[in-house]
């Protein structure tokens, strides 16, 4: 495992798979104190540095591993893009069960509303760190990150452009 730790997050990398013209790397980092968001890096082959997009996924049970965030993740990364692509809170490997197929706004993520912390709250959150992270890597350049996200996705996108 290799880490990264500045200021605003620690990363953990767990492993790259790599295809013909880009790979992935598994990674979580910290969006908060003891707050962890486990990620995808789409990476493409190349010196860089390429543009960046944090990617978040809409109503699903199985957050970044749906068919149409690794779908629209691809698309990307095939065009010169890094794509980071997120789990949101109460999802998949954040879920009150690790690979356990819940929805977001399941149990999970409705329950934090009772501690006074909205569930777009902690996501948008999550995604403003997933852009610092995008920006402290060497291969990104900083000043072009994009975001991208469709339905909750779409929602998560807008309140993270508005903040």
């Amino acid at each position: 495992m290799k880490y990264i730790t500045n200021k605003l997050f620690s990363v953990k990398f767990y492993g790259d798979i790599k295809y013909d013209d880009f790979s992935i790397r598994k990674l979580t980092y910290q969006s908060r104190p003891g707050i962890h968001v486990t990620a995808l890096l789409y990476i493409p082959d190349g010196e860089g540095p390429f543009p960046g997009v944090i990617h978040m996924h809409g109503h699903t049970s199985i957050g970044k591993l749906g068919e149409r965030i690794q779908q629209t993740s691809l698309s990307l990364v095939k065009n010169g893009y890094v794509v980071l692509a997120v789990d949101a809170f109460g999802v998949y490997e954040r879920a009150c069960k690790c690979h356990e197929e819940e929805y977001h706004g399941g149990f999970l993520g409705g329950s934090i509303f009772n501690i006074g912390e909205p569930l777009i709250g902690e996501q948008v959150v999550d995604n403003m760190r997933g852009v610092d992270l995008l920006r402290s890597l060497p291969f990104v350049i900083s000043d072009k990150i994009g975001a991208a996200g469709a339905s909750g996705g779409g929602n998560q996108t807008m309140w993270l452009a508005a903040l």
